[in-house]
């Protein structure tokens, strides 16, 4: 990528993420001077097992993270408020093999490019405009979902990429998705059966569920719970790293009834410095943050211009990555990123969750009429772990929990609604209602809107789900066997 100037000078303005060494490095040039921006030795990205990158752009400042620092634990940290608190020097060194802050040079804050977005490689563009200066040997892995300031892009879609020795999907990995249940002899079914099957080349596998599914292959369908006034659960984690100091992601599927104002939830910090709360505010959602730094407490709180109906289901996804967040409803982007500043661009910015502090469809414990949320919530995930509300799992457990009920007597359902659907579609109790669709063994015919018209033969087909990854500018997330 690069921008045209007066007078035939070419400026090279880029963005270009590489594997060298093994290790990731991403290179800046805003018009004047390249910027290369490295994780440490110890950040390696070629042992074949899929690796996310984050890469935040504020001005002239860029953020690097490689898989959301997970390898960064709470016990790392001491909670703020307490003696002992990481300086800036500690904090570096605990990040250093997963995130790098950099200052991109010269006084340009804006990236200008006018060529296409590359993947994989380097083509030549009007001739090598980028001589010695980017690693000329292609990628050789797999790489999927690329978010550019919250879009997914569809890297499948043939009429817009043109491509060269690349295919779609990652056949570099074990076919270990196939699976063929005990019985009579029928054609392999994906081992995930409501989600996408993600392959490491070493051979390990995950499901990603679809919305509305969970378990290990995606095969149990959540269930609908209501909340009724003056309802909660609260949680306890059993490890309390599963709570992340420097990334969360908290995504909830629910439906408001008849309240304008509610916590959907509410994360307490080990001081009553730090919180983070995900609810419902005059009918629009709203979010908020709170960091103690020292004996100061700072926050973020965004409402969301974006008015709810009331027994209407809405799938929320809000996910943290330090400084940053990005929220998206029914899978769309509302806002890309936040950002606020806390001191020091490079201050220990961290939060210490209380893992018994988890509360579901309230703000506090007992609830005030308040903060307690009415309606119906199917499903919650914590950075990747399913939770169901109001029931216990092999990572969680409920210490309390009051006028939680297995019933949702709100949520449209095929028959409730009485849906007629034309033959041969037929009704589907979607997570968002009632919808008209194909048979399984037949495939969809889609309108240009993407809506269903009608049925063809049978076709073999994938569930493709929509992983929830990092927050920030881009996100790319990869697979590499050999880094040049």
């Amino acid at each position: 990528m690069r921008e045209r100037r007066p007078f035939d000078y070419a400026v090279p303005d880029l963005l270009a993420v590489e594997i060298r060494d093994g290790r990731l490095r991403v290179k800046v040039n805003l018009g004047t001077v390249s910027t290369w921006i490295s994780l440490n030795s110890s950040g390696i990205v070629n042992d074949g097992e899929w690796h996310v990158v984050d890469i935040v752009a504020n001005r002239l400042r860029y953020e690097v993270t490689l898989d959301h620092c997970s390898n960064v634990k709470s016990d790392h940290f001491v909670p703020f408020g307490q003696p002992g608190r990481v300086s800036t020097l500690e904090y570096k060194a605990l990040t250093s093999s997963c995130k790098i802050i950099a200052t991109a040079a010269g006084s340009n804050e804006q990236l200008n490019v006018d060529e296409p977005l590359q993947l994989g490689g380097v083509a030549l563009v009007d001739g090598d405009l980028y001589a010695g200066s980017l690693t000329r040997e292609s990628f050789i892995g797999c790489i999927r979902n690329l978010l550019i300031n919250g879009e997914l892009f569809d890297l499948g879609d043939q009429g817009v990429l043109h491509a060269e020795n690349s295919n779609v999907g990652c056949n570099l990995t074990p076919p270990v998705c196939e699976w063929v249940e005990p019985g009579p002899q029928e054609a392999p079914q994906s081992y995930c059966v409501r989600g996408e099957c993600v392959v490491s080349m070493s051979g390990n596998k995950k499901c990603v569920c679809e919305t509305g599914w969970h378990g290990p292959r995606c095969d149990k369908e959540s269930m609908w719970k209501s909340f009724e006034p003056s309802s909660f659960v609260q949680y306890a984690f059993y490890d309390s790293n599963v709570l992340s100091p420097l990334h969360s992601n908290i995504r909830v599927l629910f439906i408001p009834k008849q309240t304008d104002a509610g916590d959907l939830v509410k994360l307490r910090g080990s001081t009553f410095q730090q919180n983070m709360r995900m609810g419902l505010n005059n009918k629009h959602i709203d979010y908020s943050y709170t960091f103690g730094l020292d004996s100061t407490t700072f926050g973020l709180t965004s409402p969301v211009n974006l008015p709810l109906s009331f027994n209407t289901s809405y799938l929320l996804d809000v996910e943290r990555h330090g400084l940053y967040s990005r929220l998206t409803v029914d899978g769309l982007t509302i806002e890309p990123y936040s950002t606020y500043r806390i001191g020091a661009p490079d201050e220990p910015f961290y939060m210490n969750f209380d893992k018994q502090g988890f509360i579901l469809g309230a703000g506090s414990v007992p609830p005030s009429s308040q903060n307690d949320f009415v309606g119906c919530i199917k499903e919650l995930y914590v950075n990747d772990l399913f939770l169901s509300p109001g029931d216990s799992g092999d990572d969680v457990r409920v210490l309390t929990k009051e006028n939680v009920y297995n019933v949702c007597t709100t949520f449209p359902t095929c028959q409730m609604s009485n849906v007629q659907c034309p033959p041969p579609l037929i009704c589907v109790d979607f997570w968002k209602g009632p919808f008209c669709t194909c048979p399984a063994h037949m495939s969809p015919l889609l309108a240009d809107d993407g809506t269903v018209y009608g049925c063809g033969s049978m076709a073999q087909y994938l569930h493709v789900g929509v992983t929830r990854s990092a927050i920030a500018a881009i996100l790319i997330c990869f697979v590499s066997l050999l880094g040049a």
